[in-house]
């Protein structure tokens, strides 16, 4: 089955995509972006991804995805990775952006 191929550190911070995941084939989320929420529920406070993916049936025993199901994905992207300010301006909040997934039926 496909998989996301998304790997996540302890504070749901990517570090690493598999090429040939999905993750990495929709290009949105890069390593050191940080997981907001998960199908719009929030993974800010310590829950985990793939606690949540297990609980909504998204994700099966074996790691790989049901097929058909599809995950959305809210996150923020590290600040260091975010365009430097111009001139006196303020430092840019980290832009956030979703990332939708879907596993081949």
């Amino acid at each position: 089955g496909a998989r996301f191929g998304l790997h996540l550190n302890d504070a749901n911070r990517v570090v690493r995509l598999d090429a040939d995941g999905l993750a990495a084939a929709d290009g949105k989320l890069q390593p050191g972006d940080t997981i907001l929420s998960v199908n719009g529920v929030s993974v800010a406070r310590g829950a985990k991804v793939v606690d949540v993916l297990k609980r909504d049936g998204t994700l099966r025993a074996d790691g790989g995805l049901q097929d058909g199901r599809t995950v959305v994905f809210q996150a923020a992207r590290a600040a260091e990775q975010a365009p430097p300010p111009a001139d006196g301006a303020p430092p840019p909040l980290p832009p956030q952006l979703q990332q939708t997934l879907t596993s081949a039926t």
